[in-house]
């Protein structure tokens, strides 16, 4: 309980009452008494003189002098708990104020702190769907090679080539056939699931050559791929050995 309302409940009737009645219930009375002391309790033979009855009056008011003296004291006092009183709720308004402020402020910090997360997690979903985006772009080659026909210490094979991811275009097939010299095998363009075969010609049997496959991808990016390929002799027959996947 604030101390204000502490002191307001002890004090009595007459410091709650307006002091102004108090004082003029008071006067009243008090030039009552003294009417009727002069008036009746006094031999009017004996009255004054002129300049006593000024030193009598002055005598006879003082009190109601000194009693106004001391209810504007009293009133004076009442002025100064009420201003107490005010700046006392004003303090208690500017305490609240603060605990408000410092309340919103947190929350702004929450609701700052709520908003980074979400722009960092929508960022990250972002990039995650950039890159899944692209990496669906990218081609995915797969090599198969059979062995068309054989020739004299060479042979020609069929490589055909899948793609199981972004279209590509521009493709070229390098190779080196026996003589050590380069060959050459050229589609315009392989879709996505799409396949096509070319025929290398000309391949040594008994020996390893790189089959290097070029393309530009859907983003534009020139790539290069590599397959090792192989022909050897098993049961009197060539058979043709080139992975799936290209190499790295």
């Amino acid at each position: 309980m604030p101390r204000w309302e502490l002191v307001e409940k002890s004090e009595s009737w007459f410091f709650n009452a307006p002091l102004a009645q108090i004082g003029k219930r008071l006067s009243i009375a008090y030039l009552l008494v003294l009417g009727f002391l002069v008036v009746f309790a006094t031999d009017k033979s004996s009255w004054p003189k002129l300049n006593e009855l000024g030193d009598f009056l002055a005598g006879a008011f003082a009190p109601i002098a000194l009693l106004w003296l001391v209810l504007g004291f009293f009133q004076q006092g009442r002025e100064l708990r009420n201003s107490a009183r005010s700046l006392e709720l004003q303090g208690q308004a500017l305490k609240n104020q603060v605990k408000e402020l410092n309340a919103s402020v947190e929350q702004s910090r929450l609701l700052a702190k709520a908003a980074q997360e979400q722009l960092e997690l929508d960022r990250r979903l972002f990039h995650a769907k950039m890159e899944e985006d692209k990496a669906q772009q990218l081609p995915m080659l797969i090599a198969e090679a059979s062995i068309h026909h054989t020739e004299h210490n060479y042979s020609t094979i069929l490589f055909t080539l899948s793609n199981e991811g972004g279209e590509i275009t521009e493709v070229n097939i390098m190779y080196e056939d026996f003589l050590r010299k380069k060959q050459r095998a050229f589609f315009s363009r392989i879709h996505r699931d799409g396949t096509e075969n070319a025929l290398l010609e000309k391949i040594p049997d008994n020996a390893r050559t790189l089959i290097q496959v070029t393309y530009r991808d859907s983003l534009g990016k020139v790539r290069k791929d590599t397959w090792p390929c192989g022909l050897s002799y098993a049961d009197g027959e060539v058979q043709v050995a080139l992975p799936r996947r290209p190499l790295g």
